[in-house]
C-alpha cells in the first residue's frame, strides 16, 4: 500500500511579520489557515516547480518579505509540504 509523508516546517518570521507589516498583510490575506491571534500562517507548498515559481512571484508582488519567502523556499526544497511561519 502507497504511503505519503507530508513534512510540515515551521519558520520564525518574527523580523517580518509585524502587525500590519506588508508581510504580515500578505499572510492574512493569502494564508489558507491562520491563527491570527496568535500570528501564525500556513501555506501548502505545491509540489510542481512552475506552481511554486507562480507563488512566489505573487508572494513577492503581494508584499512577503523576500528573505521570508527565500526560508519558505529552503524548506519546500528540503521537502516540506506545509509551511508555518509565526511570530
Amino acid at each position: 500500500m502507497p504511503r505519503e509523508v507530508n513534512l510540515l516546517a515551521q519558520i520564525d518570521a518574527s523580523p517580518w511579520l509585524r502587525d500590519e507589516s506588508p508581510t504580515w498583510e500578505y499572510c492574512n490575506d493569502w494564508a489558507p489557515w491562520a491563527h491570527r491571534e496568535a500570528c501564525e500562517f500556513m501555506f501548502h507548498l505545491a509540489v510542481e516547480d512552475d506552481a511554486f515559481d507562480d507563488w512566489k512571484k505573487t508572494a513577492l508582488e503581494g508584499g512577503c518579505h523576500p528573505d521570508l519567502v527565500q526560508a519558505i523556499d529552503d524548506a519546500r526544497r528540503l521537502g516540506a509540504r506545509y509551511v508555518i511561519v509565526y511570530t
